[in-house]
């Protein structure tokens, strides 16, 4: 998918493939919860949650994994120990297998983004 033109987040989930769909949905689902105040707008060809005009996560499916964005350095770096043994990248998480997503993870992700007053990088 990469980068899709699809005008909302939920055409972007349906236009998923179909084994990435549901952690796309999941994904979403957590975003709204966790994220308090955040608007949720699709940027750059993907969902993205921002506060304050900033962007702060984003998540996408990309061709080789589901990639998940969290914009402030602080928080990744927090939560380090957590990420130990999953591909990451500076403010990227990706997750090659959707079914193997930790969304327990994303969502601690997610509540200690929407608590840092930290700038999004």
């Amino acid at each position: 998918m990469v980068q899709s033109k699809a005008p909302s987040v939920e055409a972007y989930i349906a236009e998923a493939p179909p084994d990435r769909a549901p952690c796309l949905r999941r994904l979403r689902e957590i975003a709204l919860a966790a994220l308090p105040g955040y608007i949720e707008e699709m940027r750059w060809g993907m969902p993205v949650y921002t506060r304050h005009g900033e962007a702060e996560v984003a998540f996408a499916s990309q061709k080789q994994y589901v990639a998940l964005y969290i914009m402030k350095a602080g928080v990744q770096a927090r939560n380090a120990g957590a990420l130990v043994g999953l591909d990451t990248g500076k403010g990227c998480i990706r997750f090659r297998r959707p079914d193997r997503i930790d969304f327990a993870l994303v969502e601690k992700l997610l509540r200690d983004t929407a608590a840092s007053a930290e700038e999004p990088c």
